[in-house]
Parts: C-alpha cells; sequence; structure tokens
C-alpha cells in the first residue's frame, strides 16, 4: 500500500482534521475497519483516505443557531395559531359541549339510582336468605320431633300388642297386683 492510498494520522489528529471529539474518530475507524499501526512514540496511527481527511459534513454552529431560532419562532406562531383555532372550536362546539356533558350527568345519576336499587334489592335477598335459613331450621326441629313422635307411637304401639298377647286374665292379674 502507497501513500496514495491515504495518510498515517494519530486518532487526535483525525478527530481536529474531522472537526469532532477523539471518541468518534476512534469509532469512524472501527466501523470503516481501517488499517492500525503502532508508532514507536506509543500513539496508534491509522490509514485514513484521503476523502475523509478534511471535515465532516456538519453544519456549522451559527447556522444551527440560526435554523432553532426560526423553528422556535414558528413554534411560537404555531402555538398561538392553534390557541385561536382552540378558541374559535371551543365557541363553535360550546353549545354541543355543554349538552353532552348534561347528557353525561344525567347518564351518571341514572346510573347511581340503578346502583342504589341494586343495593336495596340485594339487602332484600339477603333478609330473604335470612328468613329461610330460619325457616329450614324450625322444619328440621319438626321433623326432628315428628320423627321422634312417631318413635314414642310405635313403643306404645308395641307395649300394648304386648299386653294384649298375654290374654285377659294375665291382665287382669297384672292389673291386680299393680303391674
Amino acid at each position: 500500500m502507497g501513500n496514495d492510498d491515504g495518510v498515517w494520522m494519530t486518532y487526535g489528529q483525525l478527530a481536529t482534521a474531522r472537526g469532532v471529539k477523539r471518541i468518534a474518530a476512534v469509532r469512524i475507524v472501527q466501523r470503516h475497519k481501517w488499517r492500525k499501526q503502532a508508532g514507536n512514540d506509543g500513539q496508534v496511527r491509522v490509514l485514513v483516505p484521503h476523502d475523509m481527511t478534511g471535515p465532516s459534513n456538519r453544519v456549522p454552529q451559527h447556522v444551527v443557531g440560526d435554523v432553532v431560532g426560526h423553528i422556535t419562532g414558528n413554534a411560537v406562531t404555531v402555538t398561538s395559531d392553534t390557541e385561536t383555532v382552540l378558541a374559535a372550536l371551543r365557541e363553535a362546539h360550546g353549545a354541543e359541549i355543554a349538552r353532552l356533558t348534561e347528557a353525561l350527568a344525567a347518564e351518571r345519576a341514572r346510573a347511581d339510582a340503578v346502583l342504589v336499587r341494586a343495593e336495596a334489592e340485594r339487602a332484600e335477598v339477603l333478609v330473604v336468605q335470612a328468613k329461610l335459613a330460619e325457616a329450614e331450621h324450625r322444619l328440621t326441629a319438626a321433623e326432628n320431633r315428628y320423627m321422634a313422635a312417631q318413635d314414642q307411637v310405635e313403643s306404645y304401639r308395641r307395649a300394648e300388642a304386648e299386653r294384649k298377647g298375654r290374654g285377659r286374665w294375665a291382665r287382669l292379674r297384672a292389673a291386680w297386683r299393680g303391674k
């Protein structure tokens, strides 16, 4: 490779020539995979192509400032125009917005009324459930008393059948003795 291929420069020299920071110069070299060589002075030199030795296509700072100022001025104008348009829209659609706001308030009131009714009905359901549970408890107690009464009746029937089974004279003797 001859000198016609490029110029040997340190990262600092490349950064100065391109008008960028040293870290940017390092990244440029890495991105383009340019040839590097360590010098006797301990600094790394890079073979930079001739077309890359000049300044980058960066916009000068004073031009950037002018553009930013112009954009800022336009932004103020756009903001002012936007506020004017918003005011006109508010004025033109104010009645519709008011009507929609009232309709929204009415719907909210209806929804609140439905919620109140639902809560009242829920409370009624809870009362009915409590009454049903009490009625089921009383029914169970009545069924238990009925079964106990049936057992008692059955026991009386067995005793009567046993008493009748002994015969008339045996019953009279048992009655005479007090049994």
